[in-house]
């Protein structure tokens, strides 16, 4: 599954409870052939996707996965301490995450806390990437 999502995953630091449902066929004479699908309900977790980067927290929400595939819709999360929401899919075999919200400044100066960052930053931000 790693090769699948690009190991987008293996840096990942979880933190919480979630309610996972698990289907595993693995074939013992050829594993190759194992198949997987599943969801997790995050409940209130916490997930550092790099220690360079600030966490997300209080996510809620429900990702659905397979051997070749990620899909997740209108997961609630805080970044920077403001309300965001992710959508996660595979395209073309890839992991793509799509997150929109607003950054608090606050919440940007907790993070980053350099000098010159609390002296010019003094509004919030809307945002959306891919």
């Amino acid at each position: 599954m790693g090769d699948s999502i690009e190991h987008v995953t293996d840096e990942m630091v979880a933190s919480g409870n979630g309610e996972l449902q698990l289907h595993l066929a693995m074939p013992l004479q050829n594993i190759a052939d194992t198949q997987v699908d599943g969801r997790y309900r995050f409940v209130d977790n916490g997930l550092v996707f790099d220690a360079d980067m600030p966490p997300l927290a209080d996510i809620n929400g429900d990702l659905r996965f397979s051997r070749d595939m990620l899909e997740a819709k209108k997961i609630r999360a805080m970044l920077f301490g403001a309300p965001t929401l992710i959508d996660v899919s595979t395209v073309d075999g890839r992991a793509a995450i799509k997150a929109s919200g607003s950054i608090s400044i606050a919440g940007l100066r907790q993070h980053y806390s350099a000098p010159a960052r609390k002296r010019y930053l003094r509004q919030s931000i809307l945002y959306f990437f891919r």
